[in-house]
């Protein structure tokens, strides 16, 4: 007499983790370069243009940074690929200025802003090189992101913003 052979759950699942790994490798296979990490594929040189808002400056500060420009970025000692190709100003209103101490920076306080000085906000257009294939925009050791606070910075200014536009383009 022959037995015939019934498939149970076990059987079943040895056969869909076979697939599973087949279907796996393939997408791997067409997804190209395999075994080569993120790190070692090809940088894609790009441009990255960018527009820097630093709010509550005086007049006279706004003056003479703007003296220095254009010029290019440093950070940490060394020269960027990168410059600070212009600046403009809007005007703000200021009515409150935030001091905080050199010593402890949690110490924090806002003291009335003189009525009879004129602030503005400095708008920096910068612009640098990046590579395009990294999951980062990256300028030096900062990342560039709309909304994300910015040093600029240069061989004789350094302020603090906030990226309000962005732009990327292969070079």
């Amino acid at each position: 007499m022959k037995k015939t052979r019934k498939w149970n759950v076990v059987d079943a699942v040895v056969i869909l983790a076979i697939a599973a790994a087949v279907v796996l490798f393939a997408v791997k296979l067409i997804r190209g370069e395999p075994g080569k990490s993120e790190e070692e594929k090809e940088p894609v040189p790009g441009i990255i243009r960018y527009e820097v808002e630093v709010p509550g400056m005086t007049r006279e500060l706004y003056e003479e940074v703007a003296s220095f420009i254009p010029c290019q970025m440093a950070a940490s000692g060394k020269w960027l690929e990168g410059h600070i190709v212009s600046v403009s100003w809007e005007p703000c209103d200021v009515q409150y200025i935030e001091v905080s101490s050199p010593v402890n920076s949690n110490e924090t306080q806002w003291i009335k802003a003189d009525p009879d000085t004129e602030y503005v906000t400095g708008v920096f257009q910068c612009e640098a090189e990046i590579d395009l294939s990294g999951m980062f925009n990256m300028v030096g050791t900062q990342e560039i992101r709309v909304g994300r606070s910015h040093y600029v910075k240069g061989m004789d200014i350094e302020l603090i913003g906030t990226i309000r536009k962005m732009s990327k383009s292969a070079s």
